[in-house]
C-alpha cells in the first residue's frame, strides 16, 4: 500500500502536462503569443484557450485532463441518451448510449479529451437541447429564446474548436427550427435570430481578441483554408463520405466515416 502511495503522489506531483502540440499551443498563449499572427494553426483557438483555462483552474498534473475527459465521456453519453430516449424506450436509450461510449473508448488511439471529442461534445449538447425546447410544447417563451440562445452558444463552441463539426452542429439546429416551425415564417427567422446570437456570442471576443492583436480576417481565413488542403477541396471535406455509405455497410462505420 505504501509503495502504491508513493508512486501515485510521485505520478501527479512530478509528470508535467504532456498534450503533443494542443500543451504546446495553451503554453505559447501563456507567453503571450498569438495563433495565426505568431504560430501556425489549422484550426479555430478554441481548444488551445480552453486547455489553457483548464490549466489555470486545475494545475498542470498529469491526470488533469483524464479526469476531466472521464466527466466528458459521461457528458456525451448523457446526451446521447437525451437524444434517444425520445425515440426509443428509456431502457433502449440506455443501451444505445452505453454501447455508443464503448464503442467511443474502443477506439486504438482514443483520447477521451481530445479536441474531436469535445466539439463532439457540444454538437450534442446543442442538439439535444434544441429537440427538447422544440418538443416540450408547455415551455414558456421566455425559456424557449433563452434556449435557442443556449443552443446557438453551444454550437458556435464547437465550430471554435473544429470546423466540421461545428458547421454540422449549426445544420442541424437550423434544421430543426425549420422543420418544428415550418408555418410560420416569423417564428423561424425569431429563433434562427436567437440561434444566431448564440453563436455571435461566443466568437465575438475570440475576433475581437485576434483583431486587436493584428490577425486581419483575411488572415484568419487563410489559416481555416489551408487546413483543407490534406483532405482536398470544401466539397470532398463535406460530401466525400456520402459514397463511403455504399461501402461500408454497417451504421456505426458509417458514423465513423462522417465523424
Amino acid at each position: 500500500f505504501r509503495r502504491v502511495l508513493f508512486r501515485s503522489r510521485g505520478f501527479r506531483d512530478y509528470s508535467p502536462l504532456t498534450e503533443g502540440w494542443w500543451h504546446v499551443y495553451s503554453r505559447w498563449i501563456s507567453q503571450g503569443k498569438i495563433p495565426y499572427r505568431d504560430f501556425e494553426l489549422l484550426v479555430p483557438p478554441g481548444y488551445p484557450l480552453l486547455l489553457r483555462l483548464m490549466s489555470m483552474i486545475f494545475g498542470e498534473q498529469f491526470l488533469t485532463l483524464r479526469f476531466i475527459g472521464s466527466i466528458q465521456i459521461g457528458l456525451i453519453g448523457i446526451f446521447v441518451w437525451a437524444l434517444t430516449r425520445r425515440l426509443a424506450a428509456d431502457k433502449y436509450a440506455v443501451f444505445i448510449s452505453l454501447a455508443s461510449i464503448a464503442y467511443l473508448c474502443s477506439g486504438t488511439a482514443f483520447i477521451s479529451y481530445d479536441y474531436v471529442y469535445t466539439a463532439l461534445l457540444f454538437l450534442l449538447a446543442s442538439l439535444s437541447l434544441a429537440l427538447h425546447i422544440e418538443l416540450d410544447k408547455a415551455i414558456s417563451w421566455r425559456k424557449l429564446k433563452l434556449g435557442w440562445v443556449l443552443v446557438g452558444m453551444f454550437s458556435g463552441l464547437s465550430l471554435l474548436i473544429k470546423q466540421t463539426q461545428g458547421a454540422a452542429s449549426i445544420c442541424a439546429a437550423v434544421g430543426v427550427v425549420v422543420v418544428s416551425n415550418l408555418r410560420s415564417r416569423t417564428t423561424i427567422y425569431s429563433k434562427l435570430g436567437l440561434l444566431s446570437s448564440g453563436i455571435c456570442f461566443v466568437w465575438l471576443p475570440i475576433l475581437v481578441w485576434l483583431a486587436l492583436n493584428g490577425v486581419t480576417p483575411v488572415e484568419f481565413v487563410e489559416e481555416m483554408s489551408a487546413s483543407q488542403g490534406p483532405k482536398g477541396s470544401i466539397n470532398e471535406v463535406l460530401f466525400s463520405w456520402i459514397g463511403d455509405v455504399f461501402k461500408w455497410p454497417q451504421p456505426i462505420g458509417i458514423l465513423q466515416t462522417v465523424a
